[in-house]
């Protein structure tokens, strides 16, 4: 979907979200948005930093006092930023560590690091993009509400702006909805299943996130001067192989002071996602796919077309 101030400009699904029922790729069908869930995390906690619950200097041993004490200095700002240190659980740590954790949730990985205080660097001191941090945040964003991740998420993102085809891993969906399965070629990381939420974890359709998109340029999510701290570079990180800036939970321009371009990818086993906002002219592009490699070349060619066609 490609939209411009909120009205779509071109909207269209192609291909099977279900090849043995013969069902089609709509609008409206969820697929795993993988790592576009960073960016919706990164939502929450910044409502909750707008309602005076959580601070950006608050370290995550408030929250989770059963963290190693020399994880103190490491804050809700470090983790939205990538400046934790942390090991990443998908990266960070050694493959037979990895496999101990078959079946890997929230709370087996915080179990994890309760017992292990393993940091790449000093909080501040470097940048290094982790999914960790943000299943951490997702842990955080339960304390401080009283619920868990997927209820605040349902009950302060989905539900107020209607977005029925999205919903948490591990949670039921809304009667009705159309999910995408997966054909990529692979179906687990390093042969174990992982099952964590906050960094990955939100299943979503295009319409429901051009839907979000809109919420979020127009203030009904966050305010203009915390979407614009989210979207200003707080960081420099490599992504698939390239640098980019980060603000909080978006991919920015190395130099952004803000409210420019910014977006977010997401790679998940057979699952591709991508998001472009235009802050500047009001232009946004969603793509979702279930095909793994062979529709990820397919996404990247349209991704650029439409950046040439609308920018």
């Amino acid at each position: 979907m490609i939209f411009k101030n909120g009205k779509p400009l071109y909207s269209r699904g192609r291909g099977m979200a279900d090849i043995n029922r013969w069902t089609p790729i709509t609008t409206d069908t969820s697929f795993a948005i993988a790592s576009i869930s960073k960016p919706i995390t990164a939502v929450a906690v910044m409502q909750l930093v707008e309602r005076r619950r959580l601070s950006l200097d608050d370290s995550v041993l408030k929250w989770h006092p059963e963290l190693p004490a020399s994880w103190r200095g490491i804050t809700i700002h470090h983790l939205l930023s990538h400046q934790s240190g942390i090991p990443d659980c998908c990266s960070g740590m050694s493959l037979q560590k990895f496999r101990k954790l078959d079946g890997l949730g929230n709370q087996q990985l915080l179990k994890h690091y309760i017992s292990d205080d393993t940091l790449l660097f000093a909080p501040g001191t470097d940048a290094q993009y982790c999914n960790s941090n943000y299943l951490l945040l997702a842990e955080i964003i339960g304390k401080v509400s009283g619920k868990s991740y997927a209820d605040y998420l349902q009950e302060n993102i989905f539900i107020p702006l209607g977005m029925q085809s999205t919903y948490v891993f591990g949670h039921d969906s809304i009667i009705g909805t159309s999910a995408a399965l997966n054909y990529g070629r692979t179906n687990k990381i390093f042969g174990i299943t992982i099952a964590w939420t906050g960094a990955v974890g939100v299943y979503s359709s295009v319409s429901d996130l051009s839907a979000f998109t809109t919420a979020l340029l127009t203030g009904r999510l966050v305010s203009s001067d915390t979407l614009r701290l989210m979207t200003t570079k707080q960081s420099t990180i490599m992504i698939g192989g390239y640098q980019t800036g980060y603000g909080y939970g978006w991919e920015v321009a190395e130099n952004s002071a803000g409210l420019s371009i910014f977006g977010h990818s997401g790679d998940e086993d057979g699952f591709v996602s991508f998001i472009r906002i235009n802050y500047e002219n009001g232009n946004s592009t969603i793509l979702l796919a279930n095909g793994g490699k062979r529709t990820a070349h397919v996404l990247r060619d349209i991704k650029w077309v439409a950046q040439v066609a609308y920018d």
